[in-house]
């Protein structure tokens, strides 16, 4: 969809209200302004220190810091002279009637046997009123509720909300999704419950001292797993840098030696990126189907900063170390 597209229709989408008036009473709060936005499938670019307060944020707190919303992915188009009497649309055909808020739902920091709940709130982009439902797949671990006006049709711009519970069994990562039926189009809103994590304390900045040329400058950092669960990783870089080990094994709370080396062969401005991959489990997925979303491989980036190599010690340079996750 054109980002034109998408800034037009966040206008329609400020102060998007998220109460039921009916049914059952969501404790969650999710943000009022969220700013609609074309969906890019890369990587979410962050420092450590913010991968380690995402991470610690419980379910709530991560709804409630979420501020943009994408257009969903439709998957099928529907025959609207067998659903409605309706036929003409304000809406293009390549976008929802309905955008979902959020748009992927995310549960976190969850208590296995503990019920755990998100609204999914569904907006009328048409210009007249239309009906909406919500198709449950078979789960053990989630279900949605409607509310209670779900036969009635959504006025212009403004919403229906549903009620996705989730039930976890165990503290591990979980990929379902929800299908939302309008009278045109079903579109699907993705789920992700993420598990245990292991996260690793490298700091978001690391200098180099000035360094002659073919002369090694060497940092060594102590990296402790303050995570829940075990980290298994590797580390790659490039020349004129280099890190060592380039993979190791952390149990919670222990900490490890890594050594980042830095051999200049010629004089000048150097950079190059280091890798983290993260190896964790899959998730539990009860069905099989391709999970769009984004933003669930976040990439850190730690900044090296070294000195100029040659006749002017005084300049500086800014190298970036970029680690990511990688799923399995």
């Amino acid at each position: 969809m054109p980002t034109s597209k998408a800034q037009t229709s966040n206008t329609a989408l400020q102060n998007l209200p998220l109460k039921m008036t009916d049914g059952p009473k969501s404790k969650v709060v999710a943000s009022r302004t969220p700013k609609l936005v074309k969906r890019l499938n890369k990587m979410t670019r962050m420092t450590p220190s913010v991968f380690a307060k995402e991470m610690s944020l419980s379910t709530e707190e991560r709804l409630a810091s979420t501020y943009e919303m994408h257009p969903p992915r439709i998957l099928e188009l529907l025959d609207m002279s067998e659903t409605t009497h309706q036929k003409v649309s304000s809406v293009d055909v390549d976008q929802a009637m309905f955008q979902p808020f959020p748009s992927e739902i995310v549960f976190q920091n969850y208590t296995p046997s503990e019920t755990y709940e998100v609204p999914l709130v569904l907006r009328n982009n048409d210009k007249i009123p239309r009906l909406v439902k919500v198709v449950e797949e078979d789960s053990l671990y989630f279900k949605v509720v409607s509310p209670v006006d779900v036969c009635i049709k959504v006025a212009p711009g403004m919403t229906s909300t549903f009620t996705v519970l989730f039930k976890p069994q165990e503290n591990k990562d979980y990929i379902h999704r929800v299908i939302c039926v309008t009278e045109r189009e079903k579109f699907e809103v993705p789920i992700r419950a993420i598990g245990a994590r292991a996260i690793l304390d490298f700091p978001d900045h690391l200098h180099f001292p000035i360094s002659p040329v073919k002369c090694t400058a060497q940092k060594t950092l102590l990296v402790r797993n303050i995570g829940i669960c075990e980290a298994k990783f590797q580390l790659n870089t490039a020349s004129p840098f280099s890190v060592d080990p380039p993979q190791g094994t952390l149990n919670v709370g222990e900490s490890m030696q890594i050594t980042v080396d830095f051999l200049p062969r010629t004089s000048g401005d150097h950079s190059q990126e280091l890798l983290l991959h993260y190896h964790t489990v899959k998730a539990c997925a009860e069905h099989r189907y391709t999970n769009t979303s984004g933003g669930h491989k976040p990439v850190l980036i730690i900044g090296l900063a070294t000195a100029f190599i040659g006749k002017n010690p005084s300049s500086s340079l800014h190298h970036i170390a970029r680690i990511g996750e990688e799923r399995h």
